[in-house]
């Protein structure tokens, strides 16, 4: 984690020159932080009263623990930043499971995640209706209806996330996510 030198430089970075305002606010039981009219604090600043209060309410803390500088303001930006990244590395490498035995957690658990088409594979169908015989009013009743006999088929087959719809006038598109041979 970069702690060494978080403190440089001194002066508002990026954002800061809203929220350091706001923390200060925060941390002085000031309710300027939630004004909207409020005047801003120091020239070149402003409260940030539009996003919501957790963040600077951790980081109003901070500066409460670690005094109103520029490695209070950044301390616990840094703390989640890195807290995020051990997440993504405990995550990643087991798939699609969330494992926390890496640092001595009894928490093992798959997520379970639905595929589509798109990720796992499988076949997409389109059917083109012949309409011609069939008066124009009612078209779109006999597309709805075909659509909800073959979705009704479908579902009957345990296909996972399948998607069955109609598409303009007279095309119907199946997607089957994981079917790899339609004769099956």
């Amino acid at each position: 984690m970069r702690i060494y030198r978080l403190d440089i430089p001194q002066n508002y970075i990026f954002d800061e020159v809203y929220h350091v305002p706001s923390i200060r606010a925060f941390s002085q039981n000031n309710p300027a932080a939630f004004d909207v009219y409020a005047q801003a604090p120091e020239p070149g600043t402003a409260y940030d009263w539009l996003h919501p209060p957790l963040a600077k309410l951790i980081q109003a803390g901070s500066v409460l623990v670690l005094g109103d500088n520029s490695f209070g303001w950044r301390f616990p930006s840094a703390v989640f930043g890195m807290l995020a990244i051990a997440a993504v590395y405990l995550v990643i490498p087991a798939g699609s499971k969330i494992n926390l035995q890496p640092i001595k957690i009894n928490y093992n658990k798959p997520l379970n995640l639905k595929l589509g088409l798109d990720l796992q594979g499988g076949t997409h169908l389109v059917y083109e209706g012949d309409l011609k015989d069939i008066s124009e009013g009612a078209q779109n009743d006999a597309m709805s209806s075909v659509r909800d006999v073959i979705e009704r088929r479908v579902n009957g087959f345990g296909v996972s996330e399948p998607v069955v719809q109609v598409s303009g006038n007279n095309r119907l598109i199946v997607d089957l996510p994981g079917v790899k041979d339609i004769n099956e």
